[in-house]
This record gives C-alpha cells, sequence and structure tokens, in this order.
C-alpha cells in the first residue's frame, strides 16, 4: 500500500509520494514514451511547487 496519489493519463501516469521523514515530494512519471513521461512529470512537479508556495 502506498501513501500518495497516482494520476492516470491516457499515455501515462505520474505517482506523487511525499516524503515521511523531510518536507519534499517524489514525482515518478511513466508514458508511452520518454518525452512524454518527462513532460507529464514536469507538469506535476510544477504543480506541486505551487501548491506548496501557496
Amino acid at each position: 500500500m502506498l501513501e500518495g496519489v497516482k494520476v492516470y493519463n491516457e499515455n501515462g501516469w505520474v505517482l506523487i509520494l511525499p516524503d515521511a521523514e523531510r518536507p519534499v515530494c517524489s514525482v515518478i512519471g511513466e508514458g508511452f514514451s520518454e518525452e512524454f513521461a518527462e513532460e507529464l512529470t514536469n507538469i506535476y512537479a510544477r504543480k506541486v511547487r505551487e501548491i506548496s508556495r501557496s
């Protein structure tokens, strides 16, 4: 069982996992191509940064 959020997209997914010890999150993505996985991961990493700053 994982604590975090997994967001599915038609071409891949992103897993956002908070760290239990430090105030950081890991953002892990997988997609139909390396470029798409990187783009999807970057999108959600930016969203996490925006939420943490507000």
